[in-house]
């Protein structure tokens, strides 16, 4: 998988995990300290997110990483 593919998995699956919790883009920015903008880039792949920041992300929506690694396996 390369970096595209990879960021593209990975934002696909937490804006579906968002969407469970029914959190907009604005609520989950302000509890990570970044713009709605910034969650939407991660989501729809356009910026990688560091490592501290899904971690929390994660946090935030109740996954653990793996949990989410583990999803993105699923997407083709």
């Amino acid at each position: 998988m390369n970096n595209t593919d990879f960021r593209r998995k990975l934002g696909a699956v937490l804006r579906n995990k968002r969407l469970e919790k029914k959190f907009s883009l604005s609520y989950v920015g302000s509890l990570l300290g970044v713009s709605r903008n910034q969650v939407s880039h991660w989501e729809l792949g356009k910026r990688s997110i560091y490592a501290e920041s899904l971690h929390e992300y994660c946090k935030i929506l109740g996954v653990s990483v793996q949990e989410v690694f583990d999803l993105m396996e699923e997407i083709k």
